[in-house]
C-alpha cells in the first residue's frame, strides 16, 4: 500500500484539561486526495485542521507528513497553503501582488514568480483583472484570488476552511464545482472543512464525518450515503427516515424488526443494541407507494401535508407518531391530500438497522 501523505496518529486535543474536543484521531490522508472533514459546529473538524495546520498543537499523539513527524515544524514551513472563509487577502495590495506574495516571501525569482501568476489567473479564470484590488472584486472573484494564491506555490497540501460560506447559494455551488474541476485538473491534496453536506458530496474523494470529537465514518459520498454506519452520520448527511422499533430476529445478515407502530419489516443489521431497539433508517426516495398484491416491507401512514418542489413531490406523512417523508413524481402525487392513508414499500436491502440513539 501507498505510504499516505498526512497521517494522524491517536491525536487528541483538549483546551481545559478535561474535555478532549478531538479524541483519539487515527486518519490517513492519501497524496492527491481531495478529504472533507464534515460535522456540525463544536464537532472538532476545525481544530484537527487547525492542528494539521500548525496553528494549534496537540495535547497527545503526532501528525505526519510524507512520514516525517511535525511537532517540531512551525506553521509557515509545513508547506501548506490555507484558504479562509474570509478570504484573508491583503486589501492594500492588487490581485497579482496578492498571488505573488507566498512567491516572494519563498525568495523565488521574479522571471519564475511572472509565469507562475500568469498559469494562476489563467487556471482560475481571472485574465485581465490582475491590477484590480480585492475591494473592486465580487466575492465569487475574491475566493478565486484566495484558492490561487494557495496553490501558487505548489504546497504539499491545501488547507480549506468553510472557504464558501460567506457567498450565495448559486454561486457557492458554482464554485464546488470549479474547486472539483480545479483538484482534478492539477491533482493537489486538499483537506476541506465543512458543515454543509452538499460540499461534500459533491467535491470529495472521501468524507470523514465528526460528532463529539469523534469520526463517526469515513467513506467515498456515496457509500456515506447509501450505507451510513450509524444514526448520527444516517440523520446529519442527506434527508433521512427513522422508524423506531425492537429486532427480533437476524438471518442471512437481514433482520426482522418491529416497529412502533407494530408493522414488522426486514433491514439489513448494521449495529442494532443490545437490547434489540433500534432506528430502521430509509431515505425519502427509497420509499414508494406500494401496488397492489406486492409482497415485501409496507408500512401504513396518512398524509401530513403535500409540497410542490417543481420537479418532484415531497409529502410528509405520519406512521403512528413516526414523521415521514417521501419524493414522488408529479404525476403520482394527484389526489393525496391531507388526511388520506396511503400504503407505502421499500426494500430490504435499502433499510438499515442501526443505533436507536437519533
Amino acid at each position: 500500500m501507498t505510504e499516505p501523505l498526512v497521517s494522524f496518529r491517536g491525536v487528541e486535543k483538549t483546551y481545559d484539561g478535561r474535555v478532549n474536543v478531538v479524541q483519539s484521531l487515527n486518519l490517513d490522508i492519501a497524496r492527491g486526495e481531495f478529504l472533507t472533514l464534515l460535522g456540525p459546529s463544536g464537532s472538532g473538524k476545525t481544530t484537527t485542521l487547525m492542528m494539521l495546520a500548525g496553528f494549534e498543537a496537540p495535547t497527545a499523539g503526532e501528525i505526519l507528513l510524507g512520514g516525517r513527524s511535525l511537532a517540531a515544524v512551525p506553521a509557515h514551513k509545513r508547506s501548506m497553503g490555507m484558504v479562509f472563509q474570509n478570504y484573508a487577502l491583503f486589501p492594500h495590495m492588487t490581485v497579482a501582488d496578492n498571488l505573488a506574495y507566498p512567491l516572494r516571501r519563498r525568495g523565488v525569482a521574479k522571471p519564475e514568480i511572472a509565469a507562475a501568476l500568469k498559469r494562476a489567473v489563467e487556471m482560475v479564470k481571472l485574465t485581465g483583472l490582475e491590477a484590480r484590488y480585492p475591494a473592486q472584486l465580487s466575492g465569487g472573484q475574491q475566493q478565486r484570488v484566495a484558492v490561487a494564491r494557495a496553490l501558487i506555490f505548489q504546497p504539499d497540501v491545501v488547507l480549506m476552511d468553510e472557504p464558501l460560506g460567506a457567498l450565495d447559494k448559486n454561486l457557492r455551488e458554482q464554485m464546488q464545482l470549479e474547486l472539483k474541476h480545479l483538484h482534478d485538473q492539477l491533482g493537489a491534496t486538499i483537506v476541506y472543512v465543512t458543515h454543509d453536506q452538499s460540499e461534500a458530496l459533491t467535491m470529495s474523494n472521501r468524507v470523514a464525518v465528526f460528532h463529539e470529537g469523534m469520526v463517526q465514518q469515513l467513506d467515498t459520498p456515496e457509500a456515506m450515503y447509501e450505507r451510513p454506519a450509524n444514526s448520527f452520520v444516517a440523520n446529519f448527511i442527506g434527508e433521512n427516515n427513522a422508524l423506531p422499533g425492537r429486532v427480533e430476529g437476524t438471518a442471512d445478515g437481514l433482520c426482522t424488526v418491529r416497529l412502533d407502530t407494530g408493522e414488522a419489516v426486514r433491514a439489513v443489521a448494521v449495529n442494532p443494541a443490545g437490547n434489540g431497539r433500534t432506528l430502521v433508517s430509509i431515505r425519502p426516495e427509497r420509499l414508494r407507494l406500494a401496488r397492489d398484491g406486492e409482497q415485501g416491507n409496507r408500512l401504513t401512514a396518512h398524509v401530513r401535508e403535500t409540497i410542490y418542489f417543481g420537479d418532484h413531490v415531497r409529502l410528509h406523512l405520519d406512521a403512528g407518531a413516526t414523521p415521514l417523508m417521501l419524493k414522488l413524481p408529479l404525476g403520482e402525487a394527484a389526489g393525496l391530500n391531507a388526511g388520506i392513508q396511503v400504503m407505502l414499500a421499500c426494500a430490504p436491502e435499502h433499510c438499515r438497522a442501526l443505533d436507536p440513539v437519533a
